[in-house]
């Protein structure tokens, strides 16, 4: 299954990023898809997300899903799971767009930005700043998780 964003624009939806477009053009004309329709969440924002989870994988040498890992570990974004044994288990919590809701994600958000400023001996607005600054380097451009 292939996701994709559109935009509505009075009544018609519009695909609102190349990738979209891709998927789109990949009908042949007439054709018709089942789609399911969600509001999209502040997509920068989720780019925003992994711009500032690589500028504290640059700093501290660690793996990027690792950051995302310890951070919604370190702000409780979480769920626990019982195993056979009894042993708890703490597992992340997915960030993925279908998974949570905006108003979710807002809250992991500021509460992760300081948790990663903090790892990086950085205060949020330093934080912000370094990551004002690497918006503008062409290496972050597009960057997803990974």
């Amino acid at each position: 299954m292939t996701k994709v964003i559109f935009r509505r624009d009075g009544d018609v939806a519009v695909p609102a990023d190349e990738d979209s477009l891709a998927a789109l053009r990949g009908f042949k004309d007439g054709a018709e898809f089942l789609g399911i329709i969600r509001g999209a969440r502040n997509l920068e924002q989720l780019k925003l997300f992994w711009v500032l989870v690589g500028i504290v994988a640059e700093s501290t040498d660690r793996a990027k899903t690792s950051i995302k890992h310890d951070a919604a570990i370190a702000t409780k974004f979480v769920e626990y799971h019982c195993d056979y044994d009894g042993k708890v288990h703490v597992i992340p919590k997915s960030i993925a767009v279908e998974s949570m809701t905006q108003a979710d994600f807002d809250q992991f958000f500021t509460k992760a930005v300081e948790v990663m400023a903090g790892w990086i001996g950085a205060e949020h607005k330093d934080l912000m700043r370094r990551f004002n600054e690497a918006a503008a380097d062409k290496r972050y451009e597009g960057m997803r998780h990974g």
